[in-house]
This record gives structure tokens, C-alpha cells and sequence, in this order.
């Protein structure tokens, strides 16, 4: 058996984040038997000491060959190598057993790393060691403790001018809630509120349950069309505007800097008020002015961390204006009193730590390979996407129906989100899937269903000769 002390990885042949950079040197000692079965690998603080990385980094990377069934760990035993044959023999034994009824869901946005829960996991361990735990089983303000509202503006001011006052921040049980709070606080049932013609299927079904108006807006490969937003004032009595400015959802767009003024100015004049769904912004190719930093006295802008990071946590932040804080903070109440201390702590810690910073910009790494291997599968298709968007919108070619698409797809093992999901004015929107990036296990699973779906669209689409999956 190896001595604790004497593996060090070889990185010099890996690339990517060093946690990734470790787990596949670990992988690669194991699988060429360099690393025996029961070898002791050296403790996680040993190792990052000599690699000059964090005791977190060790962790992920283990946590990824233990996920492999690489290795095991224990509090007496430290951490162990396991044999790669007994591994091989039950992922074969497991994938004979489901390969013909696994599907692969690329409906809803995932968690593109799997070992963010390793983060989350960490500081949910030192929260409960804390002393000051017990405090979070208490209720609290609803706008959240002061801490938990400055690290939300801690992530709200990622890349924005001037930074977020923390009093004008409210904490909620993630995006979806804040978009409750949001409509609670600027409108009432009956009310008319404009959206982008291809909206967020959470906003499509929250509206009707409020007794919201919804009223579609234009949108083009820049996003939502000002000029829409004009007649739609013009012709309805809008009370305020929902709208996703950053990789739009599902279209990917992401309206430039000059429409932005453009729509803060319609704003200004006709006195409505924004809601800047703003849970894409951090994974966008540059920093871009907000709606909220061009009407300030008008927008509440809302993020979270369900699509840059993972959904898990269900933590959000709302950016309110002044005069609107009170009316957020209220809404809060009605609906849940107070958003989780407990999550709100967790996210707190991985912002200020540092932890949830890192993770996106591993995030983004991941999500960008998975994006160039999709296009280079699809090219030659009508696919919209950005550099890091967690998901993809592909227009189909003439004869092919959406429906049909995804009919055609679940016989195959896969699921995707027809366009008719995301449609507040059905007729006339785009023929056309939403694909989630972030979904696929990993960027080979879905260059496998870009090939695939590449091969199936060049046929004439026909009824599948098999059932479809449950």
C-alpha cells in the first residue's frame, strides 16, 4: 500500500479548472495503475498546500473521482483508492439496465457542474458547527438580515456602476419569488403588463393566477423592439414591463446598449415600471448598463443563482427603487414572511468567500465548451446562442414542426421545450426548440444529440415507428 505522502498529481498533460486538472491526473494514475486499489492518498490540506491551491479545490477534485466510484473516503480511513474494475463492472451493470429507458432532459436548466453541490455542501458543514446557527432557526426581517442584504448586493454589483446600496435590497426565496414580489408590489388583478412575445414560462404562468394582462412585445435577434414597446403604450393601458435583457430566455438575445436607454426613456415618459429579470447577466460576454443604473427610480431588477450556478439554492436578490422597497419588503411578508435564513446564510457565505465567484467563472468555462461543441454540431442550422448562456434556441427547417421535433426526439431518449412554451401571442412565433446547454451531463452528451438531431432534421419528418418514453 502506498504511503499517504508520496502521490502528487502530474498536471503538466491537463487543462481547464484546476479542480478538473487534479481529478483527471488522479483518474489517469488510478486507471493506469500507477495508483493501486486501497493506496491512501495524501490529506486534502497536505496537497493543497504543495499544489498552492485551496483545501476547497482538493475537495471538488476528489468529490469528482469519488463520483467516478474512483475512490472512498472516511473519517478514520482518510481517502482511499477502490478498484477500477469493480467500478467499470457496476456502471456497466448500471447502464445495460437503464440505457433503453433514460432520458435525457433538456427542458429546464441545470447545474452545468455537478460539484457546485460540493460548495454548498462545505458551507452547510460550517454553518452547522457555527455557534451562531441556532439564530437562523428564529424568523427574522423579511428583507432579510443585513448580512444576507449586503451580499446580495455584493453580487448584484458584479460588474455594474454605482454599486448597490444594501437598504435597497431584499432577499427572497429565489427569482421565481421575486418576480411575485415584483408584480405584488407595482400592480393589481386586471392591470396590463407588456412582456417579450417569447417570455419566461414562469411569468406565463404566474400572471393569469395574479389576474395580469399580459401583453407581447416584438422581439428580433437584438431582443425586445422598442418601437413595439411604443404602440403596445399607445393602444393598452400598460402598468409596467417584465423583460429579460441579458440572454434572453429562450431566445438567447441580449439587447444593446442603445435600445436600453431607448426603453428607460419609453419608461420615463409614459410612467410605467420595469422588471429586469436580470438572472442571465453574469454569464454575459461583456458587462452591460442595467435598467436599473439608467431608470433607477423605476426598475426592480431581480437575479438569483438558479442559471448561473445552480437551482438548488433558492436564494434571489431584488434591487428595489427607494419608493418601492416598502411595498417588495410587504409582499414578502404576505407570501412567505421571510425568505430561508438558513439558505440566505449559505449564500451569503459562498459570495463573500469568494466561492460562489469561482464557481461561476468555472461556470462559464464549462458552458462555453458545451456551446462550441453544440454550434459545430448544428452548423449549417439555424441555432441562436451565447458564448455562456446555459441554453440554445433552434429555429427548424421547413417541413419540421416543433411539435413534431420533440415528438420525434423522446422516441430517441431526449426532451427539449417547443416554442409554444414560451408564447404569450401563440400564432406566429417562432418554429422553434429551446435546448438547455446545461442540462446535458456533460459537453460530449450533447455533441452526441447535436449530431443526431443534425442527422434526423436533413429527413422529412414522419410519425415515430416507437412509443414515447413516459
Amino acid at each position: 500500500m502506498q504511503s499517504s505522502n508520496d502521490w502528487a498529481p502530474d498536471l503538466s498533460a491537463t487543462s481547464g479548472p484546476m479542480y478538473k486538472r487534479i481529478a483527471q491526473a488522479l483518474i489517469q494514475d488510478i486507471r493506469s495503475g500507477k495508483l493501486k486499489p486501497g493506496d491512501q492518498l495524501p490529506p486534502n490540506r497536505q496537497l493543497s498546500s504543495q499544489l498552492g491551491v485551496t483545501v476547497g479545490t482538493v475537495s471538488r477534485a476528489f468529490g469528482e473521482v469519488v463520483r467516478a466510484r474512483l475512490l472512498e473516503t472516511g473519517a478514520r480511513r482518510g481517502t482511499r483508492v477502490k478498484d477500477p474494475a469493480a467500478a467499470d463492472a457496476v456502471d456497466a451493470t448500471a447502464g445495460a439496465a437503464s440505457a433503453r429507458h433514460r432520458i435525457v432532459d433538456l427542458r429546464g436548466h441545470q447545474a452545468a457542474l455537478k460539484s457546485w453541490g460540493d460548495d454548498i455542501g462545505q458551507a452547510l458543514s460550517q454553518l452547522h458547527q457555527s455557534p451562531a446557527f441556532g439564530e437562523l432557526l428564529r424568523y427574522d426581517d423579511p428583507a432579510g438580515r443585513s448580512t444576507h442584504r449586503q451580499a446580495g448586493a455584493q453580487w448584484l454589483s458584479r460588474n455594474t456602476e454605482p454599486p448597490v446600496d444594501p437598504a435597497r435590497v431584499v432577499v427572497t426565496d429565489g427569482a421565481q419569488h421575486a418576480l411575485l414580489c415584483g408584480l405584488l408590489a407595482c400592480s393589481k388583478a386586471g392591470d396590463y403588463v407588456a412582456t417579450e412575445q417569447l417570455t419566461y414560462t414562469g411569468l406565463r404562468t404566474l400572471a393569469p393566477r395574479l389576474g395580469l394582462n399580459l401583453v407581447p412585445i416584438d422581439i428580433d435577434e437584438h431582443g425586445l423592439v422598442p418601437d413595439s414597446l411604443r404602440k403596445a403604450i399607445a393602444t393598452h393601458p400598460i402598468k409596467g414591463l417584465v423583460c429579460v435583457p441579458n440572454i434572453h430566455n429562450p431566445t438567447t438575445a441580449t439587447i444593446p446598449p442603445d435600445r436600453r436607454m431607448e426603453i428607460a426613456d419609453i419608461a420615463k415618459q409614459a410612467g410605467i415600471f420595469l422588471l429586469e429579470d436580470d438572472v442571465y447577466g453574469c454569464l454575459s460576454e461583456v458587462p452591460l448598463p442595467t435598467l436599473a443604473s439608467l431608470a433607477p427610480e423605476l426598475t426592480i431588477r431581480i437575479t438569483s443563482f438558479s442559471k448561473s450556478l445552480g437551482p438548488g439554492l433558492r436564494v434571489g436578490y431584488m434591487q428595489t427603487p427607494r419608493q418601492l422597497t416598502a411595498a417588495v419588503i410587504e409582499a414578502v411578508r404576505a407570501t412567505t414572511w421571510m425568505a430561508s435564513p438558513i439558505s440566505a446564510e449559505v449564500a451569503a457565505q459562498l459570495v463573500t468567500s469568494g466561492s460562489a465567484e469561482r464557481v461561476l467563472q468555472e461556470n462559464r468555462l464549462e458552458l462555453g465548451e458545451r456551446n462550441n461543441a453544440l454550434t459545430q454540431a448544428l452548423a449549417g442550422f439555424d441555432l441562436q446562442t451565447s458564448t455562456f448562456s446555459p441554453h440554445a434556441w433552434l429555429r427548424l427547417p421547413d417541413p419540421w414542426t416543433a411539435g413534431q421535433f420533440c415528438r420525434r426526439i423522446e422516441t430517441m431518449g431526449y426532451r427539449a421545450a417547443p416554442s409554444e412554451a414560451f408564447a404569450t401571442n401563440p400564432p406566429g412565433v417562432d418554429n422553434a426548440v429551446r435546448i438547455s446547454v446545461s442540462a446535458a451531463q456533460d459537453t460530449a452528451e450533447l455533441r452526441n444529440f447535436g449530431i443526431l438531431i443534425a442527422d434526423m432534421l436533413a429527413e422529412e419528418p414522419h410519425a415515430p415507428s416507437i412509443g414515447i418514453f413516459p
